[in-house]
């Protein structure tokens, strides 16, 4: 299974300005490692620099993903819970403590 997101996606490795689209992405659930909040990419919001139509209170999370001996790491739209709710639908949660 696999679950679609909107991913903050950065211009600045191709131009030599930082520029960012948004695009889908889709996440194996199963492969990614651990999430948390970038206020980062709140603050660049605010100074207008990603792309228009987003919620001025929009929220962003970094997923990083396990990908065999390396990993990466994703900005997505949305906060922590939200983004978790959506990779974990329709799973049953296993919690330890």
């Amino acid at each position: 299974m696999v679950v679609k997101l909107v991913e903050v996606h950065s211009h600045h490795a191709v131009t030599s300005n930082n520029s960012y689209s948004l695009r889908e992405v889709y996440i194996n659930p199963q492969r990614v490692v651990s999430m948390r909040e970038d206020t980062g990419f709140r603050s660049l919001l605010s100074e207008g620099e990603l792309p228009d139509g987003l919620n001025d209170n929009q929220m962003f999370t970094r997923i990083f993903l396990d990908q065999g001996q390396g990993g990466r790491s994703i900005v997505v739209v949305g906060d922590p819970v939200s983004v978790d709710r959506k990779l974990t639908e329709g799973q049953a949660r296993v919690l330890r403590g």
